[in-house]
C-alpha cells in the first residue's frame, strides 16, 4: 500500500510537471510565431519619393514586415560578410558601388520550417508624372526561387496587394545581380504601396538567398536614357520579325519588357551580337535592358505588323 502510494504521487507530480513543460513550451512556440510572423511599420507615413539603400535603422522607417509561414522575415546583411545559413559565398556590394554597406535579405532559414512567404513593404509613397521604380536584387544559391513585386493602392495589408507589377521565377543556375525598372506613370495621382514578396512551396528542395538594395520611386533618369558605360544599337527599329542588338562588349543578359513593366523575356548571354524574335508581340513600343560588365542601358524600340 504504502509502495502504491508513493508511485501514485510519483506519477502524479510527473504528469503536473509535463504539463507545465508542454504549456512552457506552447507559450514558447506562440511568443514566437506572434513576435515573428508581422513587424508592423514603426509609424504611418507618407512620401513624395522613395531611395532607400537599408543602411540606417532594420525595418527602415514606415517599412512594414510579415511572414505568415513563420520566421523572422526580411532582415539586413552587411557587405563583406559570409551569407547567412550557406556554406560559401558572401555579401557583395552592387555593381554600380552605389549600394552602401548594408542590404535587403531573406533566404530559407529566414522564412517557414516548410515554406516561405516573406513579404518586405514599403512606406505609402504618393505617385506623380513620369515616375520610374528601380531596385537592384540578386540571387545566390543552386535553388528555384521566386519574388513578386505587387502593389496596393489602399492599404499595406497583404491581402491588399492585388497588383502584380513583376513576377521574378528564379531558376537553379540564375545567380548575380541585375537592376530592373519598372514605369509609374500609369499610377499618377494615387498613393500606394509596393510589397517585395518572396515565396517558397518547398524548402527542403527549393529557396535561394535573395538580396535587394537601392530601392527608388522617382522621377529619376529617362528610361531611354543609355549609361554612358555601354553602348548599344539596336536594328531594325521598328521591328518586325526580328530585333538585332550589337554590343561594343560581351552581352552578360537581355530583358525584354513593355511600358508597364510587363516582363516578356529575359535571358543571359555571351556575345557582343543578339537575336531576338519579337514576331509574337502585339504592334507596340518596348523596352530592351542589355547588361555588359560596365552596367547596362535601357532602349525603347518599336514593334511594327
Amino acid at each position: 500500500m504504502k509502495k502504491f502510494s508513493l508511485l501514485f504521487i510519483f506519477a502524479v507530480v510527473f504528469f503536473s510537471l509535463s504539463n507545465a513543460q508542454q504549456d512552457i513550451n506552447a507559450a514558447k512556440v506562440n511568443e514566437l510565431r506572434t513576435g515573428q510572423t508581422s513587424f508592423p511599420a514603426s509609424r504611418s507615413i507618407l512620401v513624395s519619393s522613395l531611395n532607400e539603400s537599408f543602411e540606417n535603422t532594420w525595418p527602415p522607417d514606415g517599412w512594414t514586415i510579415y511572414s505568415p509561414d513563420g520566421g523572422s522575415g526580411w532582415t539586413y546583411v552587411n557587405v563583406g560578410t559570409a551569407i547567412p545559413g550557406w556554406n560559401g559565398g558572401s555579401v557583395v556590394m552592387t555593381p554600380d558601388g552605389s549600394g552602401g554597406q548594408k542590404q535587403a535579405f531573406c533566404t530559407w532559414t529566414t522564412g517557414g520550417a516548410a515554406s516561405n512567404d516573406q513579404w518586405l513593404v514599403t512606406p505609402q509613397i504618393s505617385i506623380a508624372s513620369n515616375y520610374t521604380m528601380s531596385f537592384w536584387i540578386r540571387k545566390y544559391g543552386n535553388y528555384k526561387d521566386n519574388l513578386r513585386v505587387l502593389l496596393s493602392s489602399s492599404t499595406n495589408s497583404m491581402s491588399d496587394f492585388t497588383t502584380e507589377i513583376a513576377n521574378i521565377e528564379y531558376q537553379v543556375t540564375d545567380s548575380g545581380w541585375y537592376s530592373r525598372q519598372y514605369s509609374m506613370g500609369v499610377y499618377n495621382g494615387q498613393n500606394i504601396y509596393i510589397a517585395f514578396n518572396e515565396t517558397v512551396d518547398n524548402t527542403y528542395v527549393d529557396g535561394a538567398a535573395i538580396f535587394i538594395d537601392l530601392v527608388k520611386i522617382d522621377q529619376g533618369t529617362a528610361i531611354d536614357s543609355p549609361s554612358e558605360k555601354v553602348e548599344i544599337s539596336l536594328s531594325p527599329n521598328p521591328a518586325h520579325d526580328n530585333l538585332t542588338i550589337l554590343s561594343e562588349l560581351p552581352i552578360k543578359k537581355i530583358q525584354l519588357t513593355d511600358l508597364t513593366g510587363r516582363v516578356y523575356s529575359e535571358n543571359n548571354y555571351n556575345n557582343q551580337r543578339v537575336q531576338l524574335s519579337v514576331s509574337d508581340l502585339n504592334p507596340g513600343i518596348y523596352l530592351i535592358r542589355v547588361e555588359t560588365k560596365n552596367g547596362f542601358s535601357t532602349r525603347k524600340f518599336c514593334v511594327s505588323k
